[in-house]
């Protein structure tokens, strides 16, 4: 379980593209050599947390240490589909991956699994990190290493209210703001959580299941309904989505997508869902091939 690596730094605008673009020609990037961020247009630090990003969503690995750093399946895809990430759905894509990441990125998976408040402060939600990693872990980080995991979170994710005016030329804002998962209230601080009904593209909802389930199915699996709302990385968790909102997006998924992929249907009197394993990757190839990218 690794913790820090952002620098502090939120994703910004048109970092994750420079990243892909600069790997593009498989040449072994070195991102803390201060030429490449010179490339990046960006300082040191920036540029590790770059590749810090480009790791936790999922878009580069790496063999070992000192290997270099390769697109991943979906880092390929998103370069040739999406090079300038403009479409929601591939933001939905990479904060799926943080919200379901096993070794890294650790206060994501446990903020959009584990943490049950939808009204907080920031220390309330640093407070409970820190119980949750005292029952897991054998070394805790510092009190400092926590405090900036989990305000580079929020800073990610929050809307301010009421918005603050825009700047055309700002490229500060992390584009995770976009899908408008946490709203902070700036008179008093505290952040709001909403699980309601969202405009998802349904493929989404087929890549969120894949990787719930990981790559060990064939075929088909089938789901219980309230199981999808609660189980870790279940879709109701990562998009927070509630009962209705996860009724709707099915509903779409089986229009938009096919009932041959996804579907729901009663078992013993219990709502099930159904669907069609395929990677993530796929159901992501499949949006773009809807909308023409």
């Amino acid at each position: 379980m690794r913790f820090g690596g952002h620098e502090t730094f939120p994703i910004r605008t048109g970092w994750l593209s420079k990243g892909l673009l600069l790997l593009s020609n498989g040449r072994n990037v070195q991102f803390d050599d201060p030429s490449v961020a010179d490339v990046l247009g960006v300082g040191r630090n920036m540029s590790k947390s770059i590749r810090h990003w480009l790791h936790v969503t999922g878009l580069v690995t790496r063999d070992g240490r000192n290997a270099p750093i390769i697109l991943t399946e979906l880092g390929r895809l998103i370069l040739s589909r999406d090079p300038y990430l403009q479409h929601i759905a591939t933001w939905w894509a990479l904060h799926i991956n943080l919200a379901t990441q096993t070794t890294a990125a650790a206060a994501w998976r446990w903020f959009f699994n584990d943490f049950a408040r939808e009204r907080f402060d920031r220390l309330t939600c640093i407070d409970e990190f820190t119980r949750a990693l005292e029952r897991k872990v054998n070394r805790l980080p510092s009190r400092k290493t926590i405090a900036r995991d989990i305000a580079c979170l929020l800073q990610s994710y929050s809307t301010p209210l009421p918005a603050e005016p825009l700047d055309p030329e700002d490229a500060t804002d992390c584009p995770l703001r976009m899908l408008k998962l946490i709203v902070q209230h700036r008179d008093t601080g505290y952040f709001d959580r909403r699980f309601i009904v969202r405009p998802i593209p349904p493929e989404l909802l087929g890549y969120a299941f894949a990787q719930m389930q990981g790559e060990d199915h064939s075929g088909h699996f089938e789901i219980p309904f309230t199981d999808a709302l609660v189980l870790q990385f279940a879709p109701g968790r990562v998009l927070a989505l509630d009962a209705e909102g996860l009724a709707s997006l099915l509903n779409d998924a089986e229009r938009v997508c096919g009932r041959d992929k996804i579907q729901t249907f009663l078992l013993g009197g219990e709502r099930m869902i159904a669907v069609v394993w395929k990677s993530p990757t796929s159901w992501l190839a499949d949006y773009y091939e809807r909308v023409g990218a």
